[in-house]
Parts: structure tokens; C-alpha cells; sequence
């Protein structure tokens, strides 16, 4: 029931913000943008609050952090970097009205017109997707929780054969849709898996082993929903952002007010890059902690789930 109340309350704050306008068509979203952001903070205060009341389990707190900073610090840059390349923010009602510097790439200069919010988006995001993965692989999938041994461990090294297939794949991917439209150039696409879906499958050798799949499993799919409420349904057709049409693939699904492909994309990476990142610095930090420091990191788990493990060692 927790759980459901924590989705639940920030997607009925959500959708409060849309209210009918005079204008035939139109919808008044006042700070719809900013209420929203509701939808990810609630989901990682509440993950966290009961991952840090768990005593009995030590929560790697280095990983977790590493990763939302070095995923954090990834979207700033798309943001910083890029975001008025790609990106609109037409609707500044829906927004507090603070903006931070962005790169104009027309006039070359940078100009502070990228809403705050999206730093917000980006923290608080991402932090939700690790948490609610925590919260699922220690609680409630903890029987498919896979701990690491105190033996020594090998660190997660990138796998460059990996990575070859995966840029071969989406160069040609690329250079089918700039030969069936050479005006269109997919630079957003091309950001979103040169520094997510690349690297992160490149750790996919490696973390394989250590991966709760049924937690993954969950997150992404919790995920997902709460990205098809925000932004196929609220933010998207209110204006709360837009894309560039030159830089995307030039794929729209009709029912979502031709949302471009890239962003259910985006759904489905964040949850894939942000686990597989955490586990490999759960990996590392692990393998480089000193021997007498290295323990089991299993879980207690409720009597019933130990009584199905003895009877079916192999579950």
C-alpha cells in the first residue's frame, strides 16, 4: 500500500497542474513543470528512507553516489552542452522562471535559457531509478538478490568487443536516416548512446553476474510508467519541453502527440545505464576494499523465503 500511495500521490499532483484554459485548446500548466518533479522525488525519498532504516543490511552508499554524480553530471552536459540544440522550453508558465547558461550553437554564445527544473530532473531522476532498484533487489526481490562473495574480487573492465558492435549498430542506424533525409542529422540519438547505451553495455560482461534481473525488471518497468504519465501524457503536449525535429531520427508515435522514438528510448536507458553503472562500482568498490573488510552481502530475508531456498537450492 506504501508503495502504491508513494506513485500515486505525486501522479495526482501532477496531473492537478493541468487545468482548462479560455483559450479553445489550450491548458493552463502553471508550475507544471516544476509540481512534477514530484513524481521522481517522492518515489527516492521514500526508496531511501526505508533502504536507511534497514539496519541489518550495509547499503553501499559509495556506489550509489558515484553513479548519481557521474549520471548526473551527464545530463547537465547534454543540457549545458547541447540542450538548445535538441531541446525547446516554450512554456515558461510551467516553470519557476530560473534559468541557467546553455550553448547557443546559431550565435555561439551561451545564453541562460535552460530551466532550473531540469537540474532537478536529472538529480532526482536518476537517484529514484537507483533507489527504487535498491529498494526492490534488498526488500522485496531479496531472495533474487545476488551478493558478492569475500573472496577477492575482479573489477568491472569495459568490454571494447562490445563496444564495436555497438557502434557499428548505430552507425548504421545513423547513416540510414540522414541517406533517407540528409537534412535531418539524429545528434540526440548520437549523445544518447555515446554516453549511456555504449558504455554501459560495454560493463554488460562483467556486471552480468551480479545483477538482481527481477528488481532490474521491476525499476524499469515502474520507470517507464511514471515517464509515459509525465511526459507522454502532461509534459509533451503542454509544452513543458520540446525537440528539435532536424536533430531526432525522424520516428514519432501518433498517439503520444508524435513524441520522437528517442524518448521512450530514454525511458528504458536511464534504468538500464543506472543499474548497470551501480553495480559496477559495487563490483570495484568491492574487489579494492581490503580482505578483513570484504563480508557476505546477504540479506536477511523472512523465514519463508529461506524455507523455499533450502528446499530449492537452485531458485
Amino acid at each position: 500500500m506504501l508503495a502504491f500511495l508513494t506513485l500515486l500521490i505525486p501522479a495526482v499532483i501532477t496531473l492537478a497542474t493541468v487545468r482548462p484554459s479560455a483559450s479553445a485548446g489550450a491548458a493552463d500548466t502553471a508550475l507544471g513543470y516544476t509540481w512534477s518533479l514530484s513524481l521522481w522525488i517522492v518515489p527516492a525519498l521514500a526508496a531511501g528512507t526505508a533502504l536507511a532504516l534497514r539496519r541489518r543490511d550495509r547499503l553501499p552508499l559509495g556506489p550509489f553516489t558515484r553513479t548519481v554524480a557521474l549520471l548526473f553530471s551527464l545530463g547537465m552536459l547534454l543540457d549545458i552542452a547541447f540542450g538548445n540544440l535538441f531541446f525547446t522550453f516554450k512554456n515558461h508558465a510551467a516553470m519557476l522562471g530560473v534559468f541557467f547558461w546553455g550553448y547557443e550553437f546559431e550565435s555561439g554564445a551561451f545564453h541562460q535559457n535552460v530551466p532550473i527544473e531540469e537540474v532537478g530532473f536529472y538529480l532526482f531522476g536518476i537517484a529514484a531509478n537507483v533507489l527504487m532498484y535498491l529498494w526492490a533487489d534488498r526488500v522485496w526481490l531479496a531472495a533474487y538478490h545476488r551478493p558478492l562473495a569475500p573472496a577477492p574480487a575482479q573489477r568491472a573492465r569495459l568490454s571494447w568487443r562490445v563496444g564495436l558492435v555497438c557502434v557499428v549498430v548505430i552507425a548504421i542506424i545513423v547513416g540510414l536516416t540522414t541517406l533517407n533525409d540528409p537534412a535531418r542529422f539524429p545528434g540526440y540519438f548520437i549523445y544518447l548512446t555515446g554516453v549511456a547505451f555504449i558504455p554501459a553495455s560495454m560493463l554488460l560482461p562483467d556486471v552480468l553476474p551480479h545483477v538482481n534481473w527481477r528488481a532490474f525488471g521491476m525499476t524499469l518497468v515502474t520507470v517507464f510508467l511514471i515517464s509515459l504519465l509525465w511526459e507522454a501524457t502532461v509534459a509533451f503536449p503542454n509544452g513543458w519541453w520540446g525537440y528539435r525535429d532536424e536533430m531526432m531520427l525522424g520516428v514519432y508515435i501518433a498517439a503520444w502527440n508524435n513524441l520522437p522514438l528517442e524518448e521512450p528510448f530514454l525511458w528504458l536507458l536511464v534504468t538500464y545505464t543506472s543499474v548497470l553503472v551501480f553495480e559496477a562500482h559495487r563490483v570495484n568498490a568491492h574487489a579494492s576494499a581490503p580482505a578483513a573488510t570484504r563480508v557476505l552481502e546477504e540479506p536477511r530475508m523472512p523465514g519463508f523465503v529461506r524455507e523455499v531456498q533450502a528446499a530449492h537450492p537452485a531458485t
